[in-house]
């Protein structure tokens, strides 16, 4: 047997219960790939503007089909030099994510990532944080960690922020397609803090007095 068939019969002896077809077909199309379905030739606009808004732009279009009022766009992005995205990085004090060790299974982590990309407002946040510590147990802190970037880009969007980097322990925040950073009180503001929590507190901080 080649290498996919025995991944194969693997997936079928670990998924062999009532109602495993869901993550038999999965894996399935983890072993075989996705295709053009979600190849490049499909997926350009994700590619272009990003999960995270495609999943709210597709949450707002589904909203306006069922006469419903679609949720607020967040469309903020974040380039923080002093946070770890990476799920392999979860014991950093940087990192942000959700931890192989914490969601084991893809389909789910995937699913919450989906959820955290689609939140638009500081309760629906609060309320993906009760129930991660309802099924999973106490979130590990890159999983608080990476809410609160979640609960950032919503207080921005708010305030018509579009853009936050961080460089040089200074901090600059954009306007909605505006390519000058702003100022307060005549100054970029300063990262202060020495760890990245104090250091996101710190850009609360700056977005309020923005």
């Amino acid at each position: 047997m080649d290498e996919d068939a025995r991944r194969r019969i693997a997936a079928l002896q670990k998924h062999s219960g009532l109602g495993a077809g869901f993550n038999l077909a999965l894996r399935d199309l983890e072993i075989r790939g996705a295709g053009n379905l979600l190849g490049a030739a499909q997926s350009g606009h994700i590619a272009a503007i990003g999960f995270g808004l495609y999943c709210q732009l597709l949450r707002r279009t589904i909203a306006r089909l069922k006469g419903e009022k679609p949720p607020v766009l967040v469309d903020v992005g974040l380039t923080l030099d002093f946070i770890d995205l990476s799920p392999g990085s979860a014991d950093s004090a940087a990192a942000a994510c959700l931890p192989y060790d914490y969601i084991e299974e893809e389909a789910h982590r995937m699913t919450l990532h989906r959820r955290v990309a689609e939140a638009s407002t500081a309760k629906e946040l609060r309320s993906l944080r009760t129930e991660l510590s309802d099924r999973y147990g106490k979130p590990p802190n890159a999983v608080l960690r990476l809410l609160r970037l979640a609960e950032l880009r919503v207080t921005a969007a708010a305030k018509r922020v579009g853009r936050i980097e961080t460089r040089d322990n200074k901090i600059f925040i954009y306007r909605q397609r505006d390519r000058t950073p702003l100022l307060v009180q005549g100054h970029l503001p300063r990262l202060a803090g020495k760890t990245s929590d104090e250091k996101l507190s710190a850009i609360f901080a700056a977005l309020k007095n923005a």
